[in-house]
């Protein structure tokens, strides 16, 4: 493998732990406040995966931390009605995001 294929396979592999947590999330097997925290240390470590990707990922992942933060002020360990559906609706466009991506690198491979 050259060095872009392994940046190329890095960023998938980080791209499927992307789609992993938010699949445990689902599962109700990984807190909110770590996947926040997940996604935004992946977010940080891609590096050939494009800069408008990358905005809109936050863009999208912003509006699940802002319903977090809104269940924090309210005395919730986790958003619920309104906002557990802004967080469940995002993290569908994340994972679909992430597994369009998958496949994106893969055919630089």
């Amino acid at each position: 493998m050259t060095l872009d294929e392994n940046s190329i396979q890095k960023d998938i592999n980080i791209l499927e732990l992307v789609v992993f947590k938010i699949t445990k999330y689902f599962y109700k097997s990984l807190y909110i406040n770590d996947l926040i925290y997940d996604l935004e240390n992946y977010l940080n470590q891609l590096t050939v995966v494009d800069q408008q990707w990358k905005k809109n990922f936050r863009t999208t992942w912003l509006d699940i931390e802002v319903a977090y933060s809104l269940a924090l002020d309210q005395g919730l360990d986790k958003p619920i009605n309104d906002g557990e559906t802004i967080v469940v609706n995002s993290l569908n466009v994340l994972k679909k995001m992430a597994q369009d991506k998958i496949e994106n690198l893969k055919t630089e491979l």
